[in-house]
């Protein structure tokens, strides 16, 4: 339950770890993560994966809004994910 984490009210960048201060302790945690970016890396998704698969775990699912300017290997990756439905990918332009 989110309620019971130990969080902070603020993060700032540069002097936390964001990834595995935040974002992954929260996604173990979650049944949603909505997201919406300008730019978007698969290298995030290697970050977050820890958190990301306690999401999966949890019968949760992930919704991301990002640009279209995404590499080919990554767009191959969102639509595998999406397949296996667990992934929400909107593109804008």
């Amino acid at each position: 339950m989110l309620r019971l984490l130990n969080l902070k009210n603020v993060y700032d960048s540069s002097e936390s770890d964001l990834i595995n201060e935040l974002i992954i302790p929260l996604l173990k945690e979650s049944i949603l993560y909505r997201r919406g970016v300008g730019f978007f890396s698969s290298s995030w998704l290697r970050l977050a994966s820890i958190g990301l698969t306690g999401l999966i775990e949890n019968g949760g699912s992930a919704q991301i809004i990002l640009s279209p300017n995404i590499s080919k290997r990554i767009g191959m990756r969102l639509e595998r994910a999406k397949k296996l439905r667990k992934i929400q990918c909107f593109l804008i332009a």
